[in-house]
């Protein structure tokens, strides 16, 4: 699990408030969130996420992000510690 230091992991700004992607593991601004409940694999991403869960697996990292979602930089996004 990623750390929240208050930059969004997707656009690199500063946010008060994240939540975790639906697509994988990425905590998101409210922004980038809004873009990910308006992205067409979003009802998809959630399906899949809710069967993993049923099947038991807590750790699920999603379905990966659509590249039309992808705003960061490789040298901005952060890794995971």
């Amino acid at each position: 699990m990623k750390d929240w230091n208050g930059i969004c992991h997707r656009c690199a700004k500063k946010s008060m408030v994240h939540m975790t992607s639906i697509f994988d593991e990425d905590l998101i601004c409210m922004k980038c969130q809004l873009a990910e409940a308006n992205h067409t694999m979003q009802e998809t991403a959630a399906r899949e996420k809710q069967a993993a869960i049923r099947n038991g697996d807590l750790n699920f990292p999603g379905i990966g992000l659509p590249d039309d979602l992808i705003v960061y930089q490789d040298s901005v996004k952060p890794t995971e510690a």
